[in-house]
Formats: structure tokens, C-alpha cells, sequence
């Protein structure tokens, strides 16, 4: 999650024009890639961003999903933003046989920090998730599935 509010803040921090922007890149992940289109507007600060993952790896983890996004992005310095953002995703994880379903949705309003990554304020979160598959213990103790 963190790595898509990265991606869209990075996009966001070469907008520097007086109208809507539209946003159109393909960034690569370790065996796919994730396309985000979208725009942006940096007198309003509106954005909107959709996401596109297809086969990524994590271990020995694919991941396959959207990810939207929509809300604020405002500039107050250079490497500084106040967000508010209202985003959803579902991602299909396929490991060990299995196969795991996620459906989230949630917000987060705060401060952002391009340079550093560093995320503060507050947030809501709303997942369901079905499926199966190998899990070790602690994930599965922690809820870290859904």
C-alpha cells in the first residue's frame, strides 16, 4: 500500500502545470509490472490514479490486482504533500498451490513525505479476503491474510 502512495506521490511531484495532467507510466516489478494511469491537477490538487498489477513477486508470492485511488495531493514544499485519499484494491496472491482473494478499501488523510516516505496522519481500512493456501504461522496468527 505504502509502495503505491510512493509511486503515485512520485508521479505527482513532476506535475508542475496549471491544468489537468494526465498520468500514463508503466513501472516494472520483479517478474511484471504495474501500469498506472489517472491525473492530476495542481491548482485544485485533485487526482484520481488507477493501477494495473500484473504477476509481481514477492518470494515466492504473484500478484495479480487493481488498485484506484482518488482524493488530494498538496504541495507544501518541495518534498512535502497533505493528503486525503480514499483508494481501493482486490489482488489475487497465488503461493504454495493456493490462492488468496483481497478485497480492501479504506482512507488516509495526513502529511506525506516524498524524500523520506514517511507517512503521518490517520486512515480507515475495510478488507474481506477467501481463498487458501500456505501460510506460516505468525501470518496466520496476525492476521496478515486479509
Amino acid at each position: 500500500m505504502l509502495c503505491k502512495l510512493f509511486l503515485t506521490a512520485l508521479i505527482l511531484s513532476f506535475a508542475s502545470v496549471a491544468y489537468a495532467i494526465p498520468i500514463d507510466v508503466t513501472v516494472p516489478c520483479t517478474g511484471g509490472s504495474i501500469a498506472v494511469t489517472g491525473d492530476y491537477n495542481p491548482v485544485t490538487a485533485a487526482f484520481t490514479a488507477n493501477f494495473v498489477e500484473t504477476n509481481c513477486q514477492i518470494g515466492d508470492v504473484t500478484t495479480n490486482g487493481t488498485f484506484t485511488s482518488s482524493g488530494t495531493f498538496l504541495f507544501t514544499s518541495d518534498s512535502t504533500a497533505n493528503v486525503s485519499v480514499t483508494y481501493s484494491f482486490q489482488t489475487s496472491e497465488l503461493s504454495g498451490g493456493g490462492s488468496l482473494t483481497d478485497s480492501c478499501s479504506g482512507t488516509l488523510i495526513g502529511t506525506y513525505n516524498t524524500s523520506t516516505e514517511f507517512f503521518q496522519g490517520s486512515g480507515t481500512k475495510n478488507c474481506t479476503g477467501s481463498g487458501g493456501g500456505v501460510v506460516s504461522i505468525v501470518d496466520l496468527l496476525s492476521g496478515v491474510l486479509l
